[in-house]
């Protein structure tokens, strides 16, 4: 008896048993019988990067010799190439340190989902109607190709648009010097969730456009506003790691966190305290955690760059008091105190915003006032506070 014949008479037999115990209906027991036998091999483990978000976490790749089905000119034939099988986070690199988020491990279906896209697709019928076709790469190239010649012998460059993904990479590099050779306006970045928004609150509150580090690790005590940061939000993966630091990584230290969003995300129900709070309304709650610090003389007043673009600062914040603040955000005004005075009191204190609350029409507003919030803490550029990584100077954020 062969190997298959016995997979199958054990799948059959296994699924007569559970049906059939004490004359109970069971479950069936469903056996999974591969469609081609496994050609074994050795395996090899290749470096990459992981190309899902702009974390960029190290990957490595499980490599296999396998058979593949290949049709060329015509001819469908079978030939034997080097296959990524599996996906797994790189322990040496310095952002993931060997971890990979759901995301990450399901990359491999970029190439491999029976959906994705394969060949070239030309529209068919109206815009906007769906309607596509595939074509060959052939036929692509060379329409693309007579599209941008009549460009050309007409001076009509400037009239090519190119858009790209917000991705830096040699890919955009080609379309940058390609869009310059041709004479047409540089690639336009396209995301659909930008963080363009806090890199521009960060310039102006900090002189630098990019997007922040922070040091969870060694943090006494973060209040996110927003960010799903153990979630989807900037780089999940380290993240996740960092936190569990906080948590339980130092002998006799535990550090709080507390979550400030409208509706609970998976980072919320990892926090020790969730502040359901209005939406658009972050912003008013740090600067009303900031009023009650300032007020009480709890830190040091803070008069650097990012303070001095709240309006009111210098006096305090007046306008933000407890009271008034409840009044917007949906928060009791005494909880407004202790947060404000656990902040002060738990040092390293670091707040983060992102994601949902700087989608809104006062996003960069929320987003100055927690920049605000972590220069009155003294955590920016700090241990356990928040920073901004050294870049190339070829390279963007």
């Amino acid at each position: 008896m062969d190997r298959r014949t016995f997979i199958k008479l054990t799948a059959i037999s296994g699924s007569a048993t559970a049906a059939g115990c004490g004359g109970v209906p069971g479950q069936e027991l469903i056996r999974f019988v591969p469609e081609e036998d496994l050609t074994p091999g050795l395996a090899e483990w290749k470096p990459s990067v992981c190309p899902l978000c702009h974390s960029g976490c190290g990957l490595t790749v499980k490599v296999m010799q396998a058979d593949v089905d290949l049709t060329k000119d015509g001819q469908h034939g079978v030939v034997t190439r080097s296959v990524a099988k599996k996906l797994e986070g790189h322990p040496d690199h310095p952002v993931s340190r060997g971890g990979l988020c759901a995301r990450g491990q399901a990359a491999i279906q970029v190439t491999y989902h029976p959906d994705r896209i394969v060949k070239p697709l030309k529209r068919t019928g109206a815009r906007g109607k769906g309607g596509f076709e595939p074509i060959a790469w052939d036929a692509a190239i060379a329409e693309f190709a007579s599209k941008l010649d009549a460009l050309a012998s007409g001076g009509h460059q400037q009239a090519l648009s190119i858009i790209t993904s917000g991705r830096r990479g040699h890919r955009r590099v080609l379309f940058e010097q390609f869009a310059e050779k041709f004479g047409a306006a540089a690639p336009v970045a396209h995301e659909i969730f930008s963080d363009d928004l806090l890199r521009r609150a960060n310039e102006l509150s900090f002189g630098v456009a990019q997007l922040p580090t922070f040091d969870l690790g060694n943090a006494g005590y973060v209040i996110g506003f927003g960010a799903h940061f153990l979630g989807t939000w900037n780089a999940p993966v380290a993240h996740a790691a960092a936190y569990g630091h906080m948590r339980r990584g130092r002998p006799g230290v535990r550090g709080a966190f507390v979550q400030v969003e409208a509706r609970m995300t998976q980072t919320g129900a990892n926090a020790d305290e969730w502040v359901p709070v209005a939406p658009g309304t972050e912003g008013v709650l740090a600067l009303g955690l900031a009023h009650v610090i300032l007020r009480e003389k709890l830190r040091p007043a803070a008069n650097g760059r990012a303070s001095a673009l709240i309006d009111g600062w210098a006096a305090g914040l007046p306008e933000y008091a407890p009271a008034q603040v409840a009044a917007i955000t949906g928060i009791r005004a005494e909880r407004v105190e202790r947060l404000a005075k656990e902040f002060a009191a738990r040092g390293p204190a670091v707040a983060i915003v992102g994601g949902v609350p700087l989608a809104h029409t006062n996003g960069l507003f929320t987003a100055l006032a927690v920049n605000a919030l972590n220069e009155l803490s003294g955590v920016v550029g700090q241990k356990g506070g928040v920073s901004f990584t050294p870049q190339l100077a070829s390279a963007a954020s």
